[in-house]
């Protein structure tokens, strides 16, 4: 990569830069995201409605970010989750996920 990026010590596999997409919820579905978290992990175990696949949402997804804010594990992306939820029906913002 171009001079003063760290070198991470991968050679191709994953590269998170580049296999990283936005999902931008402009509503809630029926109050919720539509997804299921797989427990203890950040990835998506179930698409609870046609809506939420719409938006994007696949089985297997990573949420690596709510609204901007890198999420560490499961619990921080429960309550990050939580936190946009509750901005979002007081001010109506959209929520963003970063998904890998």
């Amino acid at each position: 990569g171009p001079i003063g990026e760290p070198w991470t010590g991968t050679t191709g596999g994953e590269t998170p830069a580049v296999d990283c997409r936005e999902i931008v919820m402009p509503m809630l579905i029926k109050g919720r995201i539509g997804v299921n978290i797989v427990k203890g992990e950040r990835k998506i175990s179930r698409v609870l409605f046609r809506e939420a696949f719409n938006l994007g949402w696949r089985v297997g997804d990573e949420v690596v970010e709510v609204n901007g804010r890198p999420v560490a594990d499961h619990d921080a992306l429960r309550s990050a989750v939580q936190r946009a939820i509750n901005a979002h029906k007081k001010k109506r913002t959209p929520i963003r996920f970063r998904i890998r």
